[in-house]
């Protein structure tokens, strides 16, 4: 979940700690935009221990399972926005091959149709720890957890 700060800023809840934030969007050169956010870090039950994500892989009828925690994405058209930012969160990235996977793959297609679309994926295995973005960091955003290192598609 997200808050405005003031008219030029947007600020994302950190998916590890509900009452900090993970990162803030500079928003003062963007007009008319909408926001949306998936993840697995506020909707979610518990089964045997268990933690599961309300959203579904619709290939396996299986609540997702990667080590993305959250998507947030900017951009016009708020519609395109949900799906994609939902969509996103099903797809893997691989710290070992970080400009070769599916999560950089698919947020490449949607930087070609759509350059103003602004992606922010929250990423952690619990040893390495990525924003990964297609924006600018201390331009576009401010990243606010130093664990976190930031990715920047080309």
């Amino acid at each position: 979940s997200m808050r405005i700060l003031s008219s030029s800023k947007l600020s994302v809840r950190h998916p590890e700690n509900s009452t900090s934030t993970i990162l803030e969007i500079n928003c003062e050169n963007i007009k008319n935009f909408a926001v949306s956010t998936s993840g697995d870090y506020e909707k979610f039950y518990t089964f045997e221990g268990e933690r599961y994500s309300h959203i579904i892989n619709p290939l396996t009828g299986a609540p997702y399972q990667t080590n993305l925690h959250s998507v947030t994405v900017l951009g016009k058209d708020g519609a395109f926005l949900d799906a994609i930012s939902t969509t996103l969160c099903l797809l893997d990235f691989s710290v070992q091959m970080k400009n070769d996977n599916p999560l950089v793959y698919m947020m490449n297609k949607i930087v070609e149709k759509d350059d103003s679309v602004m992606i922010f994926a929250v990423y952690s295995d619990g040893q390495d720890k990525f924003l990964i973005t297609n924006k600018m960091e201390n331009t576009h955003f401010t990243l606010l957890d130093s664990t976190y290192e930031v990715f920047t598609i080309s």
